[in-house]
């Protein structure tokens, strides 16, 4: 059985276009792992890197303008973690490349995604989100 994630309002960040971008991320890992379930993670791998890749470009690029603007103090650590990020998107599509795909390395992936995504959200974008929320409060 796959562990399979959800975004829930624990992990709002309070900027409605940063959520819904978030939500997405956990809805295409969630199909996902529905793939691996029923034995299809091998075939839509390479798909779902690709998505994540381009996406997570996007993503990172509005996040850290938002950020910027408020001169959060995890700035930087949020760079290196988006950086981290796509070299293992990229790490995983040349390992696809050079040796092929398999379902260890759908299911692999998949733990090494949601990890990130989920420690991510939890540690520094809801830190920056406090940050954010407190300059906005004027605290």
């Amino acid at each position: 059985m796959v562990k399979k994630y959800t975004w829930d309002e624990s992990i709002a960040t309070g900027d409605p276009a940063i959520d819904l971008q978030h939500k997405q991320f956990f809805v295409v890992l969630y199909d996902f792992a529905g793939a691996l379930e029923r034995g299809n993670g091998a075939k839509e791998l390479r798909k779902l890197l690709i998505f994540l890749k381009y996406y997570g470009e996007w993503h990172f690029g509005k996040e850290e303008n938002s950020i910027a603007c408020f001169n959060c103090p995890m700035a930087g650590e949020n760079i290196e973690a988006h950086k981290h990020y796509m070299v293992t998107i990229d790490s995983l599509l040349e390992q696809i490349r050079i040796s092929g795909v398999s379902e260890d390395l759908a299911h692999s992936s998949y733990e090494k995604l949601t990890d990130w995504l989920v420690n991510h959200i939890m540690k520094i974008d809801m830190a920056n989100a406090d940050h954010i929320k407190s300059c906005k409060d004027g605290t």
